[in-house]
């Protein structure tokens, strides 16, 4: 992937003549980046650090696919363990999360309307009787190149890990925790990983500049690499040309890039503090997860680069085939937020996401131990009453 300098004097017509390269894609708008395919045998990632240093290019990378020989350079979902099936509705609006959320008395305040909910994940089941009426017109799957992102299996083992299928129904999951904290709010469902949660940097991309073009207010990340990529960094407003530096708690630039969107991610699960992206980006709100006492998820990752935290452990969402699923991860956590980011957008349009972090993060419960400004609180965000502070409760018995 290449992004062509506008003062460098060369056409990509150029650069494919002298790297002998093709081009297979443009990104979506006017920036000049695009994907081009290798000539047979060559080496990946020695031609990007060829062409990274050519003063007609402003950065070039490889772009990071299932097939990425360091399984840390992946862009994956984050779900831990496998989601538990269940057909019964009740839990899903009578779970902790929604207390410790605070979200009755958020929700007295806001319910999300007039905003949309862009998520880039699996898909969704698009006629799920909890989400059916939610779902946006605008809608793409980046993985198949159509116009129904269908969050389903194809009975492959896709990426050799010997689970097939492993991570079918991650996005309507995800799109279900949108939803039940900004009920309201449209839910945009954008198809950029497969059934095994694997995707790649450029689709990444192409969705997320897909959902600035059709007017999302927020963008959900439930996925993310340990690999940081330019040509992320660039799209969500975070880098100067490929230049820029990872955010942090207390980084007064969040939100200050080139998008209007809320963008935010999960900061992964492998209980490190190791930064991963998209998280981990200036602007970008990296959410850890907590659980049911407001402990620190065993899996989730934390760290000085962690902005807020959100119930994460067994929480209970939609899943395919019209049913619900209890499920684990960061992943879990970070539309929590997303949807904490809709209620602010709908109750005051006027904010900025700077304004819309500030808020989620200046109203959030402390916690320490690097998770950030701490437990967010969408019912203190709003003003709505005294922060919430939560009597533990146990899981949902399923």
């Amino acid at each position: 992937m290449v992004k062509l300098d506008p003062n460098g004097g060369a056409t990509i017509e150029d650069i494919n003549r002298d790297y002998k390269t093709t081009t297979l894609d443009k990104l979506l708008g006017s920036r000049s980046i695009y994907l081009l395919k290798l000539g047979n045998n060559s080496d990946t990632e020695g031609v990007a650090e060829q062409m990274g240093s050519d003063p007609r290019l402003i950065y070039a990378e490889p772009n990071f696919t299932t097939h990425a020989p360091e399984g840390g350079a992946r862009h994956r979902a984050y779900p831990g363990g496998t989601a538990k099936p269940s057909s019964d509705p009740a839990p899903y609006r009578d779970q902790y999360a929604v207390d410790a959320m605070n979200l009755s008395c958020a929700q007295n305040v806001s319910s999300g309307s007039g905003t949309v909910v862009a998520v880039l994940d699996t898909g969704a089941q698009l006629d799920h009787p909890e989400l059916a009426g939610s779902f946006t017109q605008e809608r793409y799957d980046f993985i198949e190149d159509d116009g129904v992102p269908e969050d389903e299996p194809n009975d492959r083992d896709d990426d050799g890990d010997g689970a097939v299928d492993e991570v079918t129904g991650h996005g309507t999951h995800v799109s279900g925790i949108a939803h039940l904290t900004a009920p309201e709010a449209r839910i945009m469902p954008l198809r950029v990983l497969d059934s095994d949660g694997r995707g790649n940097i450029f689709v990444i991309a192409e969705a997320f500049e897909y959902a600035e073009r059709n007017g999302a207010d927020v963008v959900n990340m439930s996925l993310g690499s340990s690999r940081k990529s330019a040509l992320l960094g660039d799209v969500t407003g975070s880098e100067e040309d490929g230049g820029g530096s990872e955010g942090g708690e207390g980084d007064a630039s969040v939100g200050s890039g080139g998008t209007d969107m809320v963008v935010v991610a999960s900061a992964g699960n492998d209980n490190t503090n190791a930064l991963r992206y998209p998280a981990a980006e200036k602007g970008t709100i990296a959410v850890a997860s907590v659980d049911d006492q407001e402990q620190k998820s065993s899996f989730s990752n934390y760290g000085a680069w962690i902005d807020i935290a959100a119930p994460g452990s067994e929480i209970y969402s939609p899943y395919p085939r019209g049913i619900y699923a209890t499920w684990d991860g960061t992943s879990m956590a970070a539309p929590f937020v997303a949807g904490q980011a809709a209620l602010l957008r709908s109750d005051d349009p006027s904010l900025t996401p700077a304004s819309v972090e500030n808020r989620i993060e200046s109203t959030a419960r402390p916690l320490g131990g690097g998770l950030g400004a701490g437990h967010a609180d969408a019912g203190a965000s709003l003003d709505c009453g005294v922060p919430n502070i939560l009597t533990p409760l146990g899981s949902p018995e399923l």
